[in-house]
């Protein structure tokens, strides 16, 4: 009743996925433009820390795009749509 699955051996992923993000790249955290430098774009993917203010997220961001480095939670951009009012009356 209020006991849950026992875990038992098949529970975990296999050891060539595992801790790896579903995209299958092998995240690292990033706290600034310095640490870029030691990652392999072509392997490792960029989580930015959430403590990094915007400014620094900008930087770090832009400097990911000129390597081909992966942010897996880059910041978005509002987008503006534009509604017309004669569409809007017909509905």
């Amino acid at each position: 009743k209020g006991k849950g699955a026992v875990v038992n051996s098949g529970y975990r992923s296999p050891t060539a996925v595992r801790d790896r993000h579903p995209s299958g790249f092998e995240e690292v955290r990033v706290h600034n433009v310095d640490d870029l430098e030691n990652v392999d774009g072509d392997s490792q993917a960029v989580r930015i820390a959430s403590g990094v203010g915007g400014r620094k997220r900008e930087r770090i961001e832009d400097r990911a795009e000129d390597g081909d480095i992966r942010v897996l939670n880059p910041t978005y951009e509002e987008v503006e749509v534009e509604v017309d009012s004669e569409e809007v009356a017909e509905n």
